[in-house]
């Protein structure tokens, strides 16, 4: 998808994906995700729960997709622009339509 990163991410932007983010964000993911099915074998999960444990699920994928790219050293200082930006769903991940 992209040959070249943009000139003004040259310093920040990976050629290969820096896996040890992504399996710490994926990782996150999981863990809510097998704390959602708990509760709701236990049927212990509000709605609004629910909603929030979602959030966070998505958050850390989009992390995982949007910083697939990035140096270690640039997520760790990362901005709270970086992390708006980061946590959003992907611009560039799209789905084809049925």
């Amino acid at each position: 998808l992209y040959d070249e990163p943009a000139p003004h991410l040259a310093p920040v932007i990976n050629r290969k994906m820096n896996n040890k983010i992504i399996t710490s964000n994926i990782e996150e993911a999981l863990e809510e995700l097998v704390n959602i099915k708990n509760e709701l074998e236990s049927n212990s999960l509000s709605e609004v729960n629910f909603q929030i444990k979602l959030q966070h699920v998505y958050h850390h994928l989009n992390i995982a997709w949007n910083v697939r790219n990035v140096k270690t050293k640039h997520y760790r200082e990362m901005s709270d622009d970086d992390f708006k930006n980061w946590s959003s769903y992907p611009k560039d991940l799209e789905f084809e339509d049925e």
